[in-house]
């Protein structure tokens, strides 16, 4: 097990205590995890039955929960990490939502940038805030492709955030290492590059989670706000993937439909400063 290796093995167990244990993600995540459907629903997710999330995220909200949206519109998903407390508890909040069956969870051993599946295994491998942890990312990304027989999509943390500074200075003013990967990849013209390199059409690419707050990181600031919205509201952020043609049920979570507004009206410049992610989806050439 190399450096970075030992970093995120750390870094996905120290954050485990912190994550939802009710399934109740709080206002920014159900927002980042609405962003980011959106985009995939209008994208790849009616062309892909076959899903491989590797390394699984462990940064904030319920791990190994992005595939859900892909389960929900029949896709099989496999969930890869090399925590298996991760696995655990992931594998406890597929099975609350009655989609354990759609899903498998795979322990991954070192080296993580060799997946342990044949060539063309899946429809689609992605990577949710992960990718960026590796400085051989490149590797990483030329395994997805290799195991990939459609697409292949990273979304990564944007250092371009305001969020980025502040979390930097909040490590050096705690004395703490910095275990949230490489500045490198998480520039969207750096991950763009690695994927051009690998030999991939772009598909798609850009930013989700765009907010009028900075990006926290792995600062659990969860239920934090609930306050302004009232006792009620303490669930209102429990987060569903919402099917294609059912934006009209946000118009029941009163902030969300607003958030989403902000985030399609801003220019791409100001994306760069408040978007918490960004994404690039590629597809492999015939």
């Amino acid at each position: 097990m190399n450096r970075d290796e030992k970093l995120l093995q750390g870094f996905l167990d120290r954050n485990l205590p912190s994550l939802p244990q009710d399934f109740d993600e709080g206002i920014g995540i159900a927002f980042e995890r609405l962003s980011f459907n959106r985009i995939l629903w209008k994208t790849i997710a009616n062309d892909v039955d076959n899903v491989l999330e590797a390394p699984a995220d462990g940064l904030m909200g319920v791990s190994g929960a992005s595939g859900v949206l892909f389960a929900r519109n029949g896709a099989n998903v496999t969930v890869a990490s090399p925590s298996r407390k991760l696995l655990d508890y992931s594998a406890r909040f597929w099975n609350k939502l009655g989609l354990k069956r759609k899903a498998k969870f795979d322990a991954l051993q070192p080296p993580l940038t060799h997946l342990p599946y044949e060539d063309h295994s899946f429809d689609l491998v992605f990577n949710y805030c992960l990718f960026e942890h590796f400085h051989n990312a490149p590797d990483l990304l030329t395994e997805m492709a290799r195991v990939s027989r459609k697409y292949v999509l990273v979304a990564n943390q944007n250092a371009w955030n305001i969020g980025y500074f502040i979390h930097r200075f909040y490590h050096a003013a705690n004395g703490q290492a910095w275990d949230h990967g490489y500045f490198e990849w998480m520039r969207p013209g750096g991950l763009l590059r690695a994927f051009k390199q690998a030999g991939l059409e772009i598909v798609d690419s850009g930013f989700f989670d765009t907010c009028p707050w900075f990006d926290t990181f792995d600062m659990h600031t969860r239920g934090k706000i609930k306050f302004l919205f009232g006792r009620q509201q303490a669930k209102a952020w429990v987060w569903d993937a919402l099917p294609a043609g059912n934006e009209a049920l946000l118009a029941r979570r009163h902030p969300m439909d607003q958030l989403l507004a902000f985030e399609a009206a801003l220019p791409r410049a100001l994306k760069y400063l408040l978007s918490h992610h960004f994404y690039v989806i590629g597809r492999k050439r015939p």
